[in-house]
């Protein structure tokens, strides 16, 4: 009888341990944070716009993007940046720099005739023409212009993907078919891959962002751009540029913005 009780207790044993090595695998859990920590983000926000308030860095356009800082994610240091745009896009009056300020004041007037007045050849008018598309039609020249643009790659690509993402926020139709649209926005990632980050990469991941397309940037693309941050807070147009640029620190404020911050309004004012 003992025999029998020991044969039943080592079946036992077998039957469960065989029960635990063919139970399904556990889920996995939840993947370990990436990337810098949000504290380590934030404090790299707050030094780029003590950066921009230096003389040393004065672009009209920065101004643009730290509207869009302000108007989107509620970020107090641009609470003067149109006022700030525009006292600086009038020296002297440039038509394309004044027609930008609509981006962030819609009710500024709107001169269509100071964009069809601008040359073909200035990146600037096809951008205007996709941005207000509610206020006219995005003109029958415009395709020809962008598939042009596009070939050409660089800032000439980029400005047809903002144009491209302004349009859509606003619920244009737009001129392209989706297939080339598709084709333009994998451009624009291609752009992307390498070490540390250029002005030129930085627009194109913000664009992106601006489109919804997170599933295009690089994991590690805010680590690489706190990586070439220099130590007064600001960006440089490449790694190894020796000053510099409000245009360039910007796009990484607001690339760090949209992927550590929830949106509270549009990119352009309508």
């Amino acid at each position: 009888m003992h025999a029998a009780i020991c044969l039943r207790r080592l079946v036992t044993s077998l039957a469960a341990a065989l029960l635990v090595a063919c139970a399904a695998p556990a889920p996995p859990g939840p993947k370990a944070p990436t990337g810098p920590a949000p504290e380590t983000v934030e404090a790299a926000i707050v030094e780029a716009f003590a950066a921009l308030a230096r003389p040393e860095i004065d672009d009209p356009y920065e101004e643009l993007f730290v509207d869009v800082a302000h108007r989107r994610f509620g970020r107090p240091e641009g609470a003067t940046a149109m006022a700030d745009y525009a006292m600086k896009a009038n020296e002297p009056p440039q038509p394309d720099k004044r027609l930008m300020a609509r981006w962030g004041n819609a009710a500024l007037p709107f001169e269509a005739a100071a964009i069809a007045g601008m040359e073909r050849s200035n990146s600037n008018r096809g951008l205007l023409e996709a941005m207000y598309c509610k206020e006219q039609p995005i003109p029958a020249d415009y395709a020809a212009y962008a598939r042009d643009a596009i070939a050409k790659g660089s800032y000439d690509l980029t400005h047809v993907l903002i144009g491209y993402a302004f349009a859509k926020e606003a619920g244009c139709a737009y001129p392209l078919p989706p297939e080339e649209v598709e084709a333009m926005v994998q451009a624009t990632a291609a752009m992307l891959p390498g070490t540390g980050i250029t002005d030129l990469q930085l627009e194109a991941a913000l664009i992106l962002a601006w489109l919804g397309r997170d599933d295009l940037l690089p994991e590690d693309i805010l680590s690489r751009t706190l990586s070439v941050r220099w130590k007064n807070g600001a960006w440089g147009q490449t790694p190894t540029s020796k000053v510099a640029d409000g245009h360039a620190t910007m796009l990484a404020v607001n690339l760090m913005l949209e992927r550590t911050a929830k949106p509270r309004g549009p990119v352009v004012a309508r």
